[in-house]
């Protein structure tokens, strides 16, 4: 009898099998350019001087209530110099934080081409294993 798959395990074991690389080889990338978007909670954990960045359109509104903060300007807030983030341990971090790079959207699995292992086909194996369960799988 083979073992049902959780899907919720299998996007945490995606995630983690990059940690070495992400650390090692890409430190951090995608704190460092693009835009995280952030919920108005999420923005008083993430930005220390919310008002100077609204000033400044580092942090804009978005259409849908939400924050996006233009990450290549300075890079996230919370990321430190040896590219380990500040809040990681925080439950109330950002939920795209804790997600990236690999998305479950209905019945399909984002990758995001914003992730250097994705890029280079460090989670190909996972994506072959995630179409097997049935899912679609889509790239940004």
């Amino acid at each position: 009898m083979q073992k049902k798959i959780n899907i919720d395990e299998l996007l945490e074991e995606a995630r983690y099998s990059m940690s070495d690389f992400c650390m090692q080889v890409c430190r951090g990338m995608c704190c460092r350019r693009g835009f995280l978007p952030l919920t108005s909670q999420e923005v008083n954990i993430v930005v220390p001087n919310k008002q100077e960045l609204i000033k400044s359109k580092v942090l804009r509104p978005s259409n849908d209530g939400r924050f996006l903060l233009a990450l290549g300007v300075f890079g996230c807030p919370q990321l430190q110099k040896d590219s380990k983030c500040r809040i990681w341990n925080n439950p109330n971090r950002p939920a795209c934080c804790g997600e990236f790079p690999v998305f479950e959207r209905s019945e399909s699995i984002l990758f995001s081409n914003r992730c250097r292992a994705v890029v280079e086909g460090h989670l190909d194996t996972y994506k072959q294993k995630f179409k097997e369960l049935g899912y679609k799988i889509l790239e940004e």
